[in-house]
């Protein structure tokens, strides 16, 4: 008999090349783990802030919608137009708009013709604490004996500013009241909406980027045109004024 026949075979592995092939496996399954969790988790702040966006620019649509049909300020019916600069609780930012718009956006039951009385404002939200609601208030019978309950309708959510500034043909003013104006209505408004993510809202202690969303709209009243853009401090070209 041959002496090399009864050597062991050193066909197999060794218990280190074994438990060397197990640790390189587990280190590139936890590297491929973490990635796909970071593209994951990337994906939704992106779908979560487009949301975000979206809902802010369809709020912002529907107030430009209401202002652009608003009266002018005289008459029983139309009322004064009023805007007051404000805060309130978590929002660094809580104006408020009042007025009469001819706007048919989100009718009520409630509505007995073309005309309704409107105020933009912001609420206490129920569920949270750190943000607030942009609520629209909307009277429908404005010819009522006694003074009616309006309509609430939310139209935005986990908002941390709401800011509105008019514009009087030179100047940007932080407040508006018609009675104090001669009855005119501003020229132009521009009002700034700030709302925090959902995902950062539902998850604050989480590592998700941080940065609120905020959304300029540039809203042109029905009373007289603009006057030509400038780049001076006073003029329309120096105030932020396109949504972005």
């Amino acid at each position: 008999m041959r002496r090399d026949t009864l050597r062991p075979s050193r066909n197999g592995f060794t218990l280190m090349e074994v438990i060397l092939a197990v640790v390189i496996t587990a280190l590139i399954s936890v590297t491929l783990f973490t990635s796909m969790r970071i593209a994951f988790q990337t994906r939704e702040r992106a779908e979560d802030r487009l949301a975000g966006r979206q809902a802010a620019r369809v709020s912002l649509d529907l107030l430009a919608t209401d202002v652009s049909a608003v009266l002018s300020p005289t008459g029983r019916i139309a009322g004064p137009f009023l805007g007051s600069d404000g805060r309130m609780g978590a929002a660094r930012e809580a104006d408020q708009l009042s007025f009469v718009t001819a706007s048919p956006t989100l009718p009520t039951a409630d509505d007995l013709g073309d005309l309704r009385g409107v105020e933009i404002a912001l609420a206490d939200d129920p569920e949270r604490d750190d943000t607030q609601l942009l609520v629209r208030y909307v009277t429908a019978n404005l010819l009522a004996s006694t003074t009616p309950q309006p309509t609430t309708q939310v139209l935005a959510r986990g908002v941390v500013a709401f800011n509105a500034r008019y514009f009087d043909g030179g100047d940007w003013l932080d407040d508006w009241d018609s009675t104090e104006q001669d009855d005119t209505l501003p020229l132009a408004i521009e009002v700034t909406l700030t709302l925090r993510p959902e995902q950062q809202r539902e998850h604050p202690d989480n590592d998700i980027d941080g940065d609120d969303i905020t959304i300029v709209r540039l809203i042109r009243l029905p009373t007289a045109p603009l006057p030509a853009s400038s780049t001076g401090g006073g003029g329309l070209g120096g105030g932020g004024l396109f949504s972005f």
